[in-house]
């Protein structure tokens, strides 16, 4: 059994994990080849979603039951620029850089 969490705020990341909540975590999976052939695979394994800024005690009771044997975890790019009060970390240089047009990569 699968589940998938995640903390959420507006836009798209929300938009995306409430479609993927009304197909109950199916989604599909489209892989290319080298040379070039696609396919496409419906892909069900997450059989619940729980958006961990508005369920954090249910989900942390998820990742406490012993039957879990596999956590896996992503932090998108942007999330590396975000401070511990869930702001945009303007300390950073990258962000300065990015903000005053010196360097495009954000």
């Amino acid at each position: 059994m699968g589940y998938l969490w995640s903390q959420l705020k507006k836009g798209r990341k929300r938009e995306n994990f409430n479609s993927l909540k009304k197909r109950n975590g199916k989604y599909v999976l489209k892989t290319i080849s080298t040379s070039g052939e696609t396919e496409f695979s419906d892909i069900y394994s997450i059989q619940k979603l729980i958006d961990w800024s508005e369920h954090r005690d249910e989900a942390e009771k998820i990742l406490c039951d012993p039957n879990i044997e596999i956590v896996t975890m992503t932090v998108t790019e942007s999330g590396y620029y975000i401070s511990e009060d869930n702001e945009l970390n303007l300390n950073l240089k990258i962000v300065d850089d990015n903000i005053n047009k010196k360097k495009k990569i954000l």
